[in-house]
């Protein structure tokens, strides 16, 4: 009889394999089966992330001045309709001349 005692890691989930179709949908996966660590997940995270970030870093540098000279061209159109309502009474007398 031999001393030695073997000691094996996880057994390999046919979901784990290439290409191989999940079989569980909602279910809690037993303790047996889970494998992986959370900076696993974090590196996921991280990665999906950043491609985000980026995009919306670059829409704001590109965006900003533009909604800064719409936002010109607004204060401009409410001063010029202002004045126009303030010499509306008078139109009239612009108007004989």
């Amino acid at each position: 009889m031999s001393d030695e005692v073997k000691v094996s890691g996880p057994t390999p989930v046919v979901a784990d394999e290439f290409l191989k179709v999940e079989r569980r949908g909602m279910e809690p996966v037993p303790d047996a089966e889970r494998h992986g660590s959370p900076r696993e997940l974090a590196l996921v995270w991280t990665g999906a992330m950043s491609n985000y970030v980026s995009l919306l870093t670059g829409a704001l540098v590109i965006g900003a001045p533009v909604a800064v000279g719409l936002a010109g061209d607004n204060w401009d159109w409410l001063i010029v309709g202002w004045r126009s309502w303030l010499v509306r009474p008078w139109r009239p007398l612009f108007m004989a001349l």
